[in-house]
């Protein structure tokens, strides 16, 4: 935000965050006439660690309905995967065939964030939020930008910044927060894996791994409990070497990290609700991402139910985040859902039959990516 003047004004609605769930509450509030700024940390468009994959038929269903369908120029090379391939070391690998978009996060969510601002959203980069808080007339957002500090009102706050939400953590300080970490690692050229499909592998008991193609580069992204991410790394390439002969040796062309965030226990026991009063979180900083790692659809999703009951509060009171406390538990039943049948599953168990624990990732992996229940 350059002008000083601008920053001090009041707005109806402050989004946090330009990722796809800010995008779609920005374009949404815009649409209905409420004079909207989104505000993104980094310089767009923005890369993020991330598969880039519209996996499930929900997710896929929500991306066309907020945005439309995307333009084959956003997308990467295959452009769409032909299923995923599910393998778990000493079984024979498991296909799930599914036409699934693919592409870098940084055009995806440009894309949509450029939808938002054709609604008449006012989007502005580099901009770190230091605090959020209740004010008499609506909530107090500080936020600093070339150096200096300035603050702006907003009648609504929504928390879309993912992972270490900054809104998050001024509405609830004390809120503990599990995560597990995540590094990807591309190279120049190919994989020698047909690179129609995605490949999820499963070390039981361990961690997940994944190889995807992505034009002229292929990407392994390895995920692991923190403190695990190194051992995980060295592991899954040596899987990879005795499997497909890849050098474990190989320079990526570059490598980056993130966190996923895990706050699914307290979402579905009720001790902590992404709502209250003014402000409402989506996306990861509410903890909306599904257990198999989905999280661009209950983004979305999480995005246009705020987008609606701050729309709803806006013309008839005061409540928006009851509304919007009503509308995601629809979400959370989403992941007790997918929760209980992993546990159901026992696919974690190393000392079950490795053919069992195979058949029930798949089962797992299956049943996320075709459950539409929103």
């Amino acid at each position: 935000m350059k002008s000083t003047e601008e920053s001090r004004k009041k707005v109806d609605v402050v989004v946090v965050g330009a990722g796809p769930g800010g995008s779609a509450v920005a374009k949404k509030c815009a649409e209905a006439g409420l004079e909207t700024v989104l505000f993104e940390a980094r310089k767009l468009p923005r890369d993020k660690v991330c598969s880039g994959l519209i996996v499930g038929s929900a997710a896929q269903r929500i991306v066309r309905e907020a945005f439309g369908e995307i333009p084959k120029k956003i997308l990467a090379d295959p452009y769409y995967y032909n299923g995923v391939t599910v393998y778990v070391p000493g079984t024979k690998p498991r296909p799930i065939e599914n036409k699934i978009p693919v592409g870098w996060r940084r055009d995806l969510d440009f894309w949509m964030t450029q939808k938002a601002m054709d609604a008449g959203a006012k989007v502005y980069d580099e901009c770190r939020i230091k605090s959020v808080k209740a004010a008499k007339d609506g909530v107090n957002v500080v936020f600093s930008r070339d150096g200096g500090e300035s603050s702006i009102t907003a009648s609504y706050v929504v928390g879309a910044d993912g992972v270490r939400s900054a809104v998050r953590r001024s509405m609830f300080p004390a809120l503990k927060v599990n995560y597990q970490e995540e590094i990807r690692e591309c190279y120049e050229g190919s994989f020698p894996l047909d690179r129609m499909y995605f490949h999820a592998f499963y070390i039981p008991g361990k961690s997940w791994f994944d190889i995807n193609h992505k034009g002229p580069h292929f990407c392994l992204e390895v995920s692991a409990k923190p403190g695990e991410l190194k051992d995980r790394l060295r592991q899954a390439k040596e899987i990879l070497s005795k499997e497909y002969g890849f050098d474990p040796h190989t320079k990526p062309l570059w490598k980056d990290s993130c966190m996923e965030p895990r706050i699914h226990e307290q979402l579905i026991d009720g001790s902590f609700e992404p709502a209250k009063d003014r402000i409402l979180l989506i996306g990861d900083a509410a903890g909306f991402q599904l257990p198999n790692s989905e999280g661009i659809g209950t983004a979305i999703l999480s995005g246009i139910m705020a987008a609606e009951s701050i729309v709803d509060a806006h013309k008839h009171g005061d409540g928006a985040a009851k509304k919007y406390l009503q509308k995601t538990a629809a979400i959370v039943s989403a992941i007790d859902s997918q929760l209980v049948m992993a546990k159901n599953s026992r696919y974690k168990e190393t000392d079950w039959d490795i053919e069992e624990i195979a058949e029930g990732i798949h089962s797992l992996m299956k049943y996320a990516m075709f459950q539409d229940t929103f």
